[in-house]
Order: structure tokens, then sequence, then C-alpha cells
């Protein structure tokens, strides 16, 4: 169980504003975890000395079962204020100071990685990684709801649109799409996108000489 700060840090814990992606990052990381982490921590006696990301690191410590705050010290200099976290009867896993604290938020989720465990630094880093993947394939689809919603746009285009996405290497990064359609009882092909052999995939890749990060380029790319 927490140890709770005094009621003069209340208002202030309850107030702080906790970046989203931060709570995303903690959520999927709290899945791959076994083990929790115990807090330390040394705080101001005047509640309106304290970093505000102190007091968002104290509301996530209170929103997530992985964290236990063991110990809660008071201090008279402000430089002294700082989080300590380590893994149960362990060695201490990452240390945040004052300075740190005075940071932007992606500053301190850059020395938390930076400081922490081989093991914590990994995890974090991976999650970062595939969550921004997941927003690329948010882009993609943005894109390709916006094509769905102009008059112009026909049903084929919609559909080519959409398994190009499925396909294409800035999304889903499938090898092949194919959709099928009922037809009385049965399931017909109806359409196919994808390399017939391994030469011409190696045709349609030799077409992108960098990274595949726009799905406009791609579609014309793709049609030539």
């Amino acid at each position: 169980m927490n140890v709770k700060l005094p009621e003069k840090y209340q208002p202030k814990i309850k107030s702080a504003y906790v970046n989203p992606g931060i709570t995303l990052l903690l959520e999927n990381f709290t899945k791959e975890v076994l083990f929790d982490f115990e807090v330390m921590i040394k705080i101001h006696f005047d509640p309106f000395k304290v970093p505000d990301n102190l007091y968002k690191f104290i509301k996530i410590c209170n929103s997530f079962s992985i964290f236990t705050i063991k110990n809660i010290e008071e201090t008279n200099c402000i430089e002294e204020q700082k989080v300590e976290l380590k893994r149960f009867q362990m060695e201490i896993v990452v240390e945040i100071n004052y300075e740190t604290f005075q940071k932007e938020e992606s500053i301190v989720v850059y020395e938390i990685i930076k400081n922490s465990s081989t093991l914590v630094g990994s995890m974090l880093t991976d999650i970062l990684l595939n969550s921004s993947k997941i927003a690329n394939v948010f882009r993609a689809s943005k894109i390709i709801l916006e094509k769905s919603y102009k008059p112009e746009t026909s049903i084929d285009e919609m559909l080519y649109i959409t398994m190009t996405a499925i396909t294409g290497g800035f999304a889903g990064g499938f090898n092949r799409a194919i959709l099928f359609v009922e037809d009385s009882g049965d399931f017909k092909v109806h359409r196919v996108i994808g390399p017939e052999s391994d030469r011409e995939a190696d045709k349609t890749y030799e077409k992108f000489e960098t990274l595949e990060r726009n799905i406009e380029l791609y579609l014309v790319l793709s049609r030539k």
C-alpha cells in the first residue's frame, strides 16, 4: 500500500496533468513487467516549491499498482528533492533529481530511460517504437477516410487505396492482401494486391529509394 503524502500536497497532485502519451506508455509497460517498484520520495515541505513534474510522478504512482510509495521525506532544500525507484529488495533502478524534474516531460522520460537498467530501458524503448508504428497506421487511416468521403472516389479506387495501406511499409506492412466476396454461400476472390513473384516484388521495391513515409506518394508510385 502506498504511503500517502500529507493533505497539503493533495490539491497539486489531483490537478497535475499527465501527458496521455506517458499514460499509454505506462499502461503497456505494466503489461510487460513481472516485478514491482518501490518508490522513495524526497519533497519540499512547501507545496508551492515542488516541481510540477514531481506531482505528476506522484499521481502516476497512485494510478499504477506496479509503483508503491514506501517512504516520503520532507526537506527544506529545494535542490534535494528527488525520487528513487528500485525493484523490491534490490538495487536502485533509477534516480530522478530536482534538476531533471525541472525539465520538459519528454526530457524526464528520456532521462528515466537513459538511467534505467538495461532491461527496463529496452522495454520502454520498444513500447515507444511500437506506439509510433501505431500512430503511423492511424495517419494512413486518416488519409484513407478522407478520400472515402470525396464524391469522385470510386468503390474500386477505395478498395485499392485500402489494400495498398494494408500492404504498405508505412502502415500494415503485409506482403499481400486478398478481398473475398460472398457469393451464394461461397467466398470468391474479388481483389488481390501484391507481387506474383520475387522478381516482381524486387521491381516494386526498387521504386522506393528512401523510406516509405507517405501513403500519397506510395499510391502514385504503385500505379506506375
